[in-house]
């Protein structure tokens, strides 16, 4: 049965709903799509980002060989002890069928919940980018409870970090010069953001979503990636590499029309400025815009 909502996708909660932590650094229910994905008896080191009511989008490497019955969603989730948290049962787990751990290639996922999660004002969706979108600011966000520095930290209460989209070319060549190797390639389902001093962080849990502001709709998000690979804390640092949503919106909106959803439903409206920043792209020699 087909599932639409209201609720406008990829709200940012600007102000917050206040609780006892306001000091952290992010604020209860500021991201509200962000969703941990569980096994049976622990948390598992994985997140996700909530697409649509019963369909959660994360990242396909820890799910292989995973059983749909041994996860559940937990949505809501702010605070590791948080007792606000709602579990969801998860009925099938679909990977991309090209799916290549060797080389992270479509590395993403869809996980379908039994029932459909009952949005509130800390579970709201993150929007699936439109068909084209302009990373005017170049700077886009990731949030989790594992993002550190440090090798060995840990956060009990969710934190972000905002990172600069880094063009293939030069995060190939940074790539290259970290894993000696004159010949890597960036797979086309890959892009790269951080490799900022002081800022990159050196652990974040895979699958969490990297979310941007609409260049037409600053106070709204859109999904651009999902955390594949990021440095070690050992190592040098170096970009991190996320799955590319963007380029693969067509495999999420095929998924999404089998299940009778209507991806319109799950993207930010068609502004008069998204309109005219569109034309503006056609009418010149068009170029991967991610």
């Amino acid at each position: 049965m087909p599932m639409h909502t209201n609720v406008a996708c990829g709200k940012h909660n600007f102000h917050a709903i206040q609780k006892d932590h306001v000091n952290e650094n992010t604020q209860y229910a500021v991201y509200p799509w962000v969703v941990v994905v569980m096994t049976r008896s622990v948390h598992s080191d994985q997140v996700g980002s909530l697409l649509a009511p019963n369909v959660v989008l994360t990242a396909a490497h820890t799910l292989l060989n995973q059983r749909a019955k041994d996860l559940q969603v937990r949505a809501g989730d702010w605070h590791n002890n948080s007792v606000e948290g709602i579990a969801y049962v998860v009925v099938q787990v679909i990977l991309h069928e090209q799916f290549d751990e060797n080389i992270a290639a479509f590395d993403i996922a869809l996980l379908i919940l039994q029932h459909p999660i009952a949005y509130s004002a800390h579970i709201q969706p993150i929007c699936l980018p439109r068909k084209y979108e302009f990373l005017d600011l170049k700077r886009c966000f990731t949030a989790d409870w594992t993002i550190v520095k440090t090798k060995g930290a840990f956060r009990e209460v969710m934190m972000k970090v905002d990172l600069p989209y880094v063009k293939r070319a030069e995060c190939e060549e940074k790539i290259k010069t970290v894993e000696h190797s004159d010949s890597f390639k960036l797979h086309e389902t890959i892009f790269c953001a951080g490799d900022e001093a002081n800022q990159d962080p050196c652990s974040i849990e895979p699958g969490s979503a990297l979310f941007c502001p609409l260049a037409d709709l600053p106070n709204q998000y859109f999904q651009l990636g999902i955390t594949s690979l990021v440095q070690d804390c050992d190592y040098k640092p170096a970009p991190g590499r996320y799955t590319n949503v963007y380029y693969l919106q067509e495999w999420i909106h095929s998924i999404l029309h089998l299940m009778g959803l209507d991806p319109n439903q799950y993207m930010p409206p068609i502004t008069l400025e998204y309109f005219k920043r569109t034309q503006d792209y056609l009418n010149k020699e068009p170029e991967p815009l991610i």
